[in-house]
């Protein structure tokens, strides 16, 4: 079984949009606050540190922030354990934090 490659729409997979109308646009109002926030960067894991240990600036903190360090914690945990039970020692070029 052949098929040609002047029919339409072998350009893509999956081509759900072709010949349909685009998405309105609507105005600010009509979408969530969170959507807003998107372009903004969120913060490191020093700044998360110093609100959550030194409670520098905690008046601020949210709780998607609190998420944020405690999974990050967790996960340099983790990763200190695992290096801390290898049966091999640790090089120079080995990361614990990525």
């Amino acid at each position: 079984m052949t098929v040609e490659k002047s029919a339409p729409g072998l350009d893509h997979v999956f081509n759900i949009y072709a010949g349909g109308e685009d998405q309105k646009i609507l105005p600010d109002h009509k979408y969530p606050a969170w959507l807003f926030e998107l372009d903004k960067p969120q913060k490191t894991f020093g700044e998360m540190e110093a609100m959550f240990v030194y409670g520098n600036d905690i008046e601020n903190a949210t709780l998607h922030d609190y998420r944020r360090f405690l999974r990050h914690t967790r996960k340099i945990s983790i990763k200190l354990n695992n290096r801390k039970l290898a049966k091999r020692p640790a090089t120079f070029e080995t990361k614990l934090v990525n």
